[in-house]
């Protein structure tokens, strides 16, 4: 009867997420169901009663327009009466040039609205939000030439795929914690698990289909085409626009213009997907490459492209498919990490759910992969120095060794959490020999790591220098620090001290790069629940206490972690002797976060709340901050 009983409760799901998902169709479409008749669909307007007010000494009818109107560039009004409700309004035409422009509505009562977007060149038609009943149209622009061939008033009801995702992906998570709350309360990993993949799912499937989302996607997108052919690399047109952000119209660092609404995505990606756009170059012998280890960071995301292009599935699925192959690589090493720990679970994944790490888990980076390692190796070793009555395993070394370098072949500032295998106690191995044995062997294994930015800076010195710095220069850089470095250090302790929120707090948690960041009471209910977290995890099932030495061990380490990293950007980004860092971001401190929020813990709370309870409220509470996060800064660009 149990069995049955859970059958039923599975075969439920899929039909609960139908009807949610259409029953939020039917709610955000209710108010055009109920238009009068001849408002409902498509409305096209007359363009011969558009009132046209040209520049100064300027004729609109000056040159040829064919069948549409011709607005030359500047000041120009094109009015229009019309009474009904708009719920948006398609231009298509030719444009020049990009071109902002600006739709002031005239309310029945009086009031005007101004509605903003900029026709993209390249996708031929450009469909503005609206939602208003209005009297009176004018449109507005002062950049661009542009000859209009139509004006269509859209008030078609429509399922949208995006928000039917969204919707979806929601009860979704919301009945599998539920369904699964037993085994989340004693496993909080797997609540973990649900949480990550239905965002991770939604960011890397519904964001466009286009680079300059994330820090510097283009260059990452660049390099997992290419390493997703193997050897011999091949372009297109379209790969090669995406690797030069020319898809891409940046107003203000937001993608919000270019696809302020579904139907202008849908035409990007048609221009994305053009059979005449995607046309393989023969593969390059002069282009070969070898897959190296410093590739590591990129293997699920090229993984993933080239799964989909054998599949012969289009560019922007392509694309896609990369995102989910970096996600899941991401999720998959953090649920280990946190699997693997018995305290410090719920802290480990209240980081990992962050929306800052989770938005760059879903698009082309290496970070991801490389703070999945990290967190993956720190955990192994956290949970080892904690456990001092079981001997470490050469299992466990071997995992925590490879973490780390693979790790560091990504990025070679994160080689300093190497030196926490010199916290693991001595009842942790079966002779002091041993246990100098793994420490020299970690210390020689981090050593060689940094070493590795040395011998290519001997090599070229300019190797780490950023053309992007503000009159960077790597080797006067180096030269300042080495003659002057309590100087530098003052310098960096002073960044440190001024830029903690931003660096520790904010920056890491909240910022979805170019598409803005998690604001109000997002923002702070995060926060809450991460420092509420941290000081709580202390679980009264096992006896783990953290010393005031491991402590302070914990802290030194961070810290060389923290100064390298600073250091590197210090030396590739900033003038010669600059007090400011340049280039410093709050992501690069996830790898090294987690051993600051375990300082948070005392051994003296102890969190004696019911588990299951406990558990669901932390699992409800990252989904419903992701998701709310997912809804103002994605989904409300893409859902009209």
């Amino acid at each position: 009867m149990r069995k049955q009983k859970r059958w039923l409760q599975w075969l439920f799901l899929p039909i609960l997420i139908v009807a949610v998902m259409f029953a939020v169709e039917g709610i955000c479409n209710a108010r055009l169901l109920t238009l009068p008749t001849e408002q409902q669909g498509e409305v096209a307007l007359d363009l011969s009663q558009l009132t046209v007010t040209p520049p100064a000494g300027e004729d609109p009818y000056a040159e040829d327009a064919g069948e549409g109107v011709y607005l030359p560039m500047g000041t120009v009004y094109a009015d229009l009466d019309w009474s009904g409700y708009i719920r948006q309004l398609r231009l298509s035409g030719v444009v020049y040039s990009d071109t902002a422009y600006i739709i002031q509505c005239t309310l029945p009562d009086g009031t005007v609205k101004n509605f903003s977007s900029v026709y993209v060149s390249a996708l031929g038609a450009d469909n503005i939000q609206i939602g208003e009943n209005v009297i009176h149209i004018r449109f507005y622009t002062d950049i661009g030439d542009l000859t209009l061939t139509e004006m269509v008033i859209d008030n078609t009801a429509r399922l949208n795929p995006v928000r039917m995702l969204f919707s979806g992906l929601c009860v979704a998570a919301v009945y599998l914690l539920w369904m699964l709350r037993k085994l989340v309360g004693q496993k909080p990993e797997y609540g973990f698990l649900i949480v990550g993949l239905c965002c991770g799912i939604f960011l890397a499937t519904a964001m466009p289909a286009v680079t300059a989302l994330s820090f510097d996607d283009q260059i990452h997108f660049e390099n997992v085409w290419n390493l997703s052919f193997g050897k011999y690399l091949r372009t297109s047109a379209s790969s090669d626009s995406l690797a030069a952000l020319s898809w891409t119209t940046a107003q203000n660092d937001s993608f919000i213009y270019a696809q302020d609404t579904y139907a202008d995505y849908l035409r990007l990606v048609e221009q994305v997907d053009a059979p005449a756009s995607n046309v393989l170059t023969e593969p390059s012998i002069t282009g070969r490459q070898q897959w190296t280890l410093t590739n590591t960071g990129y293997i699920t995301q090229a993984l993933g492209m080239a799964l989909a292009r054998w599949m012969g599935l289009s560019m922007h699925m392509q694309i896609i498919a990369a995102r989910l192959g970096n996600m899941l690589g991401y999720v998959l090493l953090c649920f280990a990490a946190i699997h693997f720990l018995k305290r410090f679970k719920l802290t480990f994944a209240a980081i990992a759910l962050m929306p800052t790490p989770m938005f760059m888990a879903s698009n082309f980076s290496y970070d991801p992969l490389c703070t999945g390692l990290c967190m993956l190796g720190t955990a192994l070793i956290i949970d080892a120095m904690l456990d001092r009555d079981t001997r470490i395993s050469w299992k466990r070394l071997l995992g925590i060794f490879v973490s780390f370098m693979l790790a560091c072949n990504i990025k070679a500032v994160y080689a300093p959490l190497l030196l926490l295998v010199l916290l693991l106690p001595r009842s942790k191995f079966a002779s002091r020999g041993q246990a100098v044995y793994v420490k020299v062997i970690s210390m020689v294994l981090m050593l060689v790591a940094v070493g590795g930015i040395l011998l290519d800076i001997s090599g070229d010195i300019n190797v780490i220098q950023d053309t992007r710095g503000d009159g960077a220069d790597s080797a006067g850089q180096i030269a300042f620090v080495l003659s002057h470095p309590l100087t530098y250090f003052g310098y960096f302790i002073s960044a440190l001290w001024n830029g903690f929120q931003v660096y520790l707090l904010d920056s890491p948690r909240l910022t979805l790069a170019y598409l803005g960041s998690c604001s109000g009471i997002w923002a702070a209910f995060s926060l809450m629940l991460l420092l509420f977290t941290c000081y709580t995890d202390n679980d009264t099932a096992f006896a783990q206490r953290v010393s005031w030495q491991q402590r302070i061990g914990l802290l030194l380490v961070a810290g060389i972690a923290t100064g390298l990293m600073f250091t590197a950007m210090y030396v590739g980004f900033s003038a010669v002797g600059s007090s400011s860092f340049g280039g410093v971001q709050g992501r690069y401190m996830l790898p090294i976060l987690p051993l600051f929020a375990l300082l948070l813990s005392p051994n003296g709370v102890k969190n004696a709340m019911n588990k299951t309870g406990w558990h669901m409220v932390f699992s409800l509470g990252n989904l419903l901050i992701l998701m709310a996060t997912c809804y103002e800064l994605v989904l409300v660009n893409l859902m009209l």
